[in-house]
């Protein structure tokens, strides 16, 4: 699968799992490196997903840019399978709760 197909399914996933409590955009690379693709807002909180597939790793640039915003109090990380993406939204779940 390539990430563009992947994008598409986590943003369908996304937009249907948690339709009413969010607002999420595909971020894209032209405007700025390093940005996650996926950056949203889920009940107040900021949340991120950073897409690869196969062997694919983030750049330094995006692991800097992930930090960051940890850093500030988002919530995210990297997913390589519809898994990881759900992993990540429970994350982001549970800190909406705390």
């Amino acid at each position: 699968m390539k990430e563009a197909q992947f994008q598409d399914k986590v943003m369908k996933y996304l937009r249907t799992t948690y339709k009413d409590y969010f607002f999420v955009w595909k971020v894209s690379e032209r405007y700025q490196s390093g940005i996650p693709d996926i950056i949203g807002v889920y009940k107040g909180l900021m949340f991120f997903i950073e897409l690869k597939v196969g062997s694919n790793k983030p750049t330094k640039l995006q692991e800097v840019t992930m930090e960051k915003l940890k850093g500030a109090g988002a919530v995210g990380g990297v997913a390589y399978t519809m898994e990881d993406v759900q992993s990540i939204m429970s994350k982001v779940e549970w800190e909406v709760m705390m």
